[in-house]
């Protein structure tokens, strides 16, 4: 299965880098939540 991705990826370069940005987009919206969350749970009821 792995195999069959990176073959992929060599076959469009460019492709890979768009899938990298797509990962550091998610990445960085999950930190978001993750910190959103972090303060919802400091603030406390």
């Amino acid at each position: 299965m792995k195999k069959k991705k990176e073959h992929i990826m060599t076959l469009f370069p460019g492709n890979s880098i768009i899938k990298q940005t797509l990962e550091e987009k998610k990445l960085s919206e999950i930190k978001k939540r993750i910190r959103d969350i972090k303060v919802e749970n400091f603030k406390g009821p």
